[in-house]
């Protein structure tokens, strides 16, 4: 009785990751995609589709989503809008160009900081 109390005890204070949260999930086609946060280097909206720039140097697009809808989608502080039609992920990001307003990302990726999202952006990496 002592080891299943103990046992009990120990599964109700382990801390586990609540991954749910930091993936997206897309139907395409009938089939549904997860797509782990931590794997999106970034996402850019071009043509009414919302494009996103994987780890794996794949991409994967969805029809009719905004950057709005997948930052209120999902609970994960990693994705940040940049400017009206990108999200970075700011594990991904080499370095910060202020003055040119200018991301630059793993495997040099190059992403504009837009004018209405610079002070916000800024103060959401604490640079």
């Amino acid at each position: 009785m002592d080891q299943a109390h103990k046992l009990l005890i120990d599964a109700l204070e382990f801390n586990h990751a609540d991954c749910s949260d930091n993936v997206l999930h897309f139907r395409k086609d009938g089939i549904l995609y997860p797509i782990p946060c931590r794997d999106i280097v970034y996402a850019q909206s071009i043509d009414h589709s919302m494009c996103f720039y994987l780890r794996n140097k794949t991409t994967f697009s969805v029809y009719y989503k905004t950057c709005r809808q997948i930052l209120e989608e999902v609970e994960y502080d990693g994705l940040i809008q940049c400017n009206r039609g990108t999200i970075v992920n700011r594990g991904y990001i080499k370095n910060v160009d202020v003055s040119n307003g200018m991301i630059t990302l793993e495997g040099d990726v190059k992403v504009e900081i837009g004018r209405r999202y610079k002070k916000k952006f800024l103060e959401t990496l604490k640079w």
